[in-house]
């Protein structure tokens, strides 16, 4: 065999067992990397309420719990320590405070200091505030009082005079930075309770200009309850969806002394 011919026979020889008996490349699996973990972002900060005791003080508009016709209430049915039923107007203030400054709700204290019955212009009422300002060391006091004289027709001048006399007991006590004075809700004249519904209007502007004169400030309750919807059937108490709206409107007056954004 001339020497050509060998060489070319051996790499064809070379080929032929490469291509039939070398095992195929394998790919290299791919590089699996760990997942990365990313820590989700902090919540937004909570803002701030500047003030974190508020006492809600009248009759049974704000215990929230309607005395029986005739029934005398000394004490109110609930604990003034706390913001009294689920229905009330300070316990759906206290909710609206607590869900919205959440960093503060652990020290946010509403006290419901409505005692069923009460008259405003009464030596007994005045000295239940003077105790409850001492009892509770409210920094903010909100004030509507005066329908069971108006049942009563009591004189006017009368009635509004101890309101005055109640706003200035709770502006001498140390610690309170405000007064909020609010009109009464509506009466509608469904009952026989309820003789001078128009007396209510009468009153109230009566009071926003008590307001004026003594530095509190007035919170209009008055145009903000709906009589078909939020109404007790008695013309009289307001119901749970009327005592929201009642809470709501005065948060909206509490809101531009005391709120905070976050920085």
């Amino acid at each position: 065999m001339k020497h050509g011919t060998f060489l070319t026979a051996m790499m064809a020889a070379v080929v032929v067992m490469t291509a039939c008996g070398a095992p195929p490349t394998q790919p290299k699996p791919p590089v699996v990397q760990p997942p990365v973990i990313i820590d989700p972002p902090p919540p937004p900060p909570s803002p701030t309420f500047t003030v974190t005791k508020i006492m809600a003080f009248g009759d049974s508009l704000t215990e929230g719990d309607p005395p029986e016709p005739g029934e005398v209430r000394l004490m109110p049915a609930h604990d003034p320590s706390t913001p009294g039923g689920r229905t009330s107007y300070p316990y759906k203030l206290s909710t609206i405070l607590k869900t919205t400054y959440t960093e503060q709700a652990a020290q946010i204290q509403v006290f419901n200091l409505g005692l069923g019955g009460e008259q405003a212009n009464s030596s007994v009422t005045r000295a239940r505030l003077s105790d409850a300002l001492a009892a509770h060391q409210p920094e903010v006091v909100l004030l509507m009082h005066g329908t069971n004289d108006l049942l009563a027709a009591a004189p006017q001048n009368a009635t509004v005079d101890a309101v005055e006399e109640l706003i200035k007991i709770a502006q001498q006590h140390p610690g309170v930075q405000r007064v909020f004075l609010a009109s009464l809700p509506p009466q509608l004249p469904s009952t026989q309770r309820i003789t001078y519904p128009d007396d209510v209007p009468i009153y109230n502007d009566r009071l926003r200009n008590l307001a004026l004169a003594t530095g509190a400030k007035f919170v209009d309750i008055f145009p903000n309850i709906d009589t078909q919807t939020m109404m007790d059937p008695d013309g009289l108490h307001i119901n749970e969806a009327g005592n929201q709206r009642i809470a709501e409107v005065f948060y909206a007056a509490l809101k531009p002394f005391y709120h905070r954004d976050p920085q």
